[in-house]
Order: C-alpha cells, then sequence, then structure tokens
C-alpha cells in the first residue's frame, strides 16, 4: 500500500503464485485501496489452472518459462496503460 502512495505506477504487475487463494486475495486487497482503483492490475501465474481451480475464471497471464511470455506481458502493459 505504500509503494501504491509513494511511487503512483501506471500499472501494476501482480504474479499470483501459490497459494493460490491467499495470494489472489491480497490481490482483491490491493485493488481495494483507493490510491490503486484508477491503476489498472496485469495479473500472471505459473499454473492458471491451479489458479483458477482455487478462485475461479481469471484473465491471468500464464507464464510459461518462453520467449512468447515477456512480449505477451509487454503486449499487455501496454494495453492497460492504453500504449
Amino acid at each position: 500500500m505504500e509503494f501504491i502512495k509513494r511511487h503512483n505506477p501506471i500499472v501494476l504487475l501482480c504474479d499470483i503464485s501459490a497459494p493460490y487463494a491467499a495470494n489472489w486475495d491480497y490481490l482483491e486487497v490491493l485493488r481495494l485501496i483507493p490510491e490503486s482503483g484508477v491503476v489498472p492490475f496485469v495479473v500472471t501465474t505459473a499454473n492458471k489452472r491451479a489458479l483458477e481451480k482455487a478462485v475461479g475464471s481469471t484473465d491471468a497471464i500464464e507464464i510459461t518459462g518462453t520467449t512468447e511470455d515477456f512480449e505477451v506481458v509487454t503486449a499487455a502493459i501496454a494495453s492497460a496503460h492504453g500504449i
């Protein structure tokens, strides 16, 4: 929370790892902070199937360790920022 207040980011990149439900809950808390209300989030995970089993359907980007991951995440950040 202090980071958001201090740095005023234009996009927040959040990686959700195990324990998926607990980390998803933390993301939900971040989204409730008034300062982050106007900041778009890009959510990544290494195991989208496990994440969605824990929390339901998401728009998370699955990071698989390939070079395409960088392009997909970069495009999502640019889109979230309106570039």
